[in-house]
């Protein structure tokens, strides 16, 4: 395969894929963003070229995720971070941000993972209610089975139980 073809199917990949992926400078300006970041955020390539990280997310210092982009950019460690935004267009999601060092830069490839993590959420709930909802008659069942045990062998009184 060709150079000029691998080249071309590396950047239909990149803007392509569902995940949101940005390539910043060693300033933390953005150098590039693929067309799926665009397109959600409803934002054009030349409006976000330039600008620094903590120009789209504001509250970036203050949640301490800018230090860890700044952690990846000195020591080359990709990290993940999950994280929970609220937008007043697009509401509260979980993304889970892939940060990993680019060239002298870092780049970033974001997904949404809200239905995951409500998915994990509901689980835990119906295991947690699956739980206490089969532990109540367990124990009755063991209690009058203790009970019986403990009583004389008379036939009633275990028909009475095994009844119960």
């Amino acid at each position: 395969m060709a150079q000029q073809d691998l080249v071309a199917l590396h950047n239909d990949f990149y803007n392509q894929a569902e995940v949101h992926f940005m390539i910043f400078d060693h300033n933390l300006d953005i150098i590039d963003a693929n067309d799926a970041i665009l397109k959600f955020y409803h934002m054009k390539r030349e409006d976000i070229l330039g600008k620094n990280l903590s120009d789209l997310a504001p509250d970036i210092k203050e949640k301490g995720l800018y230090d860890k982009y700044l952690h990846v950019l000195k020591t080359g460690e990709p990290i993940v971070i999950e994280d929970s935004i609220s937008h007043s267009i697009f509401g509260n999601q979980v993304n889970r941000i892939k940060v990993f060092k680019v060239g002298d830069g870092v780049g970033s490839a974001t997904s949404n993972i809200t239905e995951l993590k409500n998915s994990i959420e509901m689980l835990s709930v119906l295991s947690h209610r699956i739980s206490h909802d089969v532990r109540s008659p367990i124990n009755n069942i063991l209690g009058l089975a203790d009970l019986a045990l403990d009583e004389d062998t008379d036939p009633a009184t275990m028909r009475n139980y095994c009844s119960l």
